[in-house]
């Protein structure tokens, strides 16, 4: 045809005018295929160097790879399938719908794809994609925010996470996210609540707002543990809330002191309910209508607060107080579900005591017990015992 260039060996290139490499230079391979004494077309990739490793993987065996060709595309799989597949048969530690938000970010790239066509460059593809994409509009419907980096990343591990999936599967060959360059994960302090900023913003909340609010700072659960939260699983003969299977896929408890059991009672509402948070007609509360609540509340209480979940400042703000109060990171990583590592991370900076205590080891007198270091050179190497000089020391 008039748009082949020819590079020779039997190798051709076509601009791509549909698909996922349109607008792209794409080579093909031309190969004599002696059992139906024609000619077959291989497409062969983007680059040079990949279509002249391929076109000698065609010649070695024709037939062969005729017979693959035909196999695939007997059965071509879509990648809109792979997703659904992935979607009702994987299981998230603690069952979240992690995986159900970020396969809407890979289904406005990929969609209509087949996983056959999905490739090193066509991740990349997607990740550029991605950058561009606006996170949230305004109120107005104006005002836009791209998408963070955190984000970003997110979206390449789990998209990762569904290839290995279907690489076990036989549905893929490769996992081509593995090699492509991902943002580094985010390091920074978690933002919390001050004591003047907490009185405040309880002040100025309606009672509805208030009582969710009360209920995560005293008890630091995530947001779908606390919205999600049942009677059933407030155990007052044991003193504790219960939580079966968190975000990490552990059961946890969480005990009841006379803050949080004075929240839990003034939750209660004449409605029948099985949720402990619920709305006027004893529904589970709309997370997005209640979130937008708690920030009216935070505008009007001055609280300036970094991009992301308000459930977050909550959760931390639970934390760091127990942090201030000299309570051990072991002790927080149990209480609200996390590793010990990441609740230092997070909240050692609000444990003075722990920073003050170590510093106060360099006041005391080192100890002369046996085994210390003394504070001053022993008089035995400064004034060498008699005969000292005069030892053999050669080596043998």
């Amino acid at each position: 045809m008039a748009d082949k260039k020819w590079i020779g060996g039997g190798i051709y290139t076509r601009m791509a005018k549909r698909g996922p490499f349109r607008g792209q230079e794409v080579y093909y391979g031309q190969v004599w295929n002696r059992r139906e004494r024609r000619f077959r077309h291989f497409r062969l990739g983007t680059s040079l160097r990949q279509a002249k490793k391929k076109m000698a993987i065609l010649y070695a065996d024709p037939e062969k790879a005729v017979a693959e060709r035909e196999r695939k595309a007997e059965r071509p799989i879509l990648f809109d399938a792979v997703v659904s597949s992935f979607l009702s048969e994987y299981r998230s530690r603690g069952n979240s719908g992690y995986y159900l938000t970020r396969s809407k970010a890979w289904l406005s790239y990929f969609a209509g794809w087949r996983v056959q066509d999905i490739d090193f460059k066509a991740v990349e593809g997607f990740r550029e994609f991605r950058r561009k994409a606006i996170y949230r509009q305004g109120k107005n419907g104006k005002s836009k925010r791209p998408i963070g980096p955190s984000t970003l990343r997110k979206d390449l591990v789990s998209l990762g996470t569904l290839f290995r999936w279907a690489g076990r599967r036989g549905w893929m060959t490769s996992n081509p996210v593995q090699y492509v360059a991902k943002p580094p994960k985010p390091d920074r302090e978690v933002v919390v609540l001050s004591r003047e900023e907490e009185a405040k913003l309880l002040v100025l909340a309606d009672p509805e707002t208030r009582n969710v609010i009360e209920l995560f700072l005293e008890s630091g659960l995530r947001r779908s543990e606390g919205l999600d939260l049942l009677w059933s699983q407030v155990d007052r003969s044991g003193a504790a809330i219960l939580i079966h299977k968190s975000k990490t896929g552990r059961a946890r408890s969480i005990p009841l002191n006379t803050r949080l059991t004075g929240v839990l009672d003034r939750a209660i509402r004449h409605v029948r309910s099985d949720f402990v948070l619920c709305d006027r007609e004893g529904r589970t509360i709309d997370p997005y209508v209640i979130t937008r609540s708690i920030q009216s509340a935070l505008e009007r209480a001055g609280v300036k607060k970094t991009a992301g979940a308000v459930f977050n400042l909550f959760r931390h703000t639970f934390g760091s107080r127990l942090a201030e109060r000299g309570v051990d990171m072991g002790t927080i990583a149990t209480l609200m579900g996390n590793s010990p590592e990441i609740c230092f991370k997070h909240y050692v900076r609000f444990s003075p005591g722990h920073l003050q205590a170590a510093m106060a080891l360099l006041d005391q007198t080192p100890s002369r017990r046996k085994g210390t270091v003394p504070s001053t050179v022993p008089d035995a190497l400064n004034h060498p015992a008699p005969g000292y000089a005069e030892m053999d020391t050669t080596v043998r």
